[in-house]
């Protein structure tokens, strides 16, 4: 992880601006950001989420599929994470910056889910040592979002949402 290094000066703003309760933006510090989740956004998914936070807009799309479980796990399905930090999502992951932060990422995810309380990936065996659901697991992370990528998101929601609450849940969040 990168070292940050502030001036005298940056230190003092931030003290002043948590002892005033107020943030750069406006907010105060215990002011969250408005939070957007959107589900069954990707069509060729078993299921898919966007999630929306401030400037950061987070794309994820989960597909099972039939493998064979691991050696050293012979009665458990698994989880694989693919992160992309793109440099169409912003120049600071230009070069192998955004290739070591979604590395980072992904072996975040491994560590949060590779317990029995996140997934239990003994539910994810068909036939121990032949057949098991491997989740493949998409994440597209980046700070600005294509107008038309938006535009076809926001018209799935809609079509979504208009069906209401009594719409058929099929999928990985079913």
């Amino acid at each position: 992880m990168a070292s940050v290094t502030l001036s005298e000066a940056e230190k003092v703003y931030i003290v002043h601006g948590v002892q005033e309760d107020l943030r750069v933006d406006g907010r105060g510090c215990e002011d969250y950001r408005c939070v957007e989740v959107e589900t069954d956004v990707v069509s060729n998914t078993s299921g898919s989420a966007r999630v929306k936070l401030g400037h950061t807009d987070i794309l994820v799309g989960v597909k099972a599929e039939m493998g064979t479980p691991k050696l050293e796990k012979p009665n458990e399905g698994y989880l694989e994470f693919f992160v992309d930090c793109s440099a169409s999502a912003t120049p600071e992951f230009e070069g192998r910056g955004g290739d070591d932060l979604g590395t980072e990422i992904a072996n975040t995810l491994y560590r949060i889910f590779n317990n029995k309380s996140s997934v239990d990936l003994k539910t994810l065996c068909i036939s121990p040592r032949e057949h098991c659901w491997v989740l493949y697991v998409d994440v597209l992370t980046g700070k600005r979002v294509g107008k038309v990528l938006h535009a076809s998101l926001q018209s799935v929601v809609h079509k979504e949402e208009s069906l209401g609450p009594k719409r058929q849940k099929v999928g990985f969040l079913g």
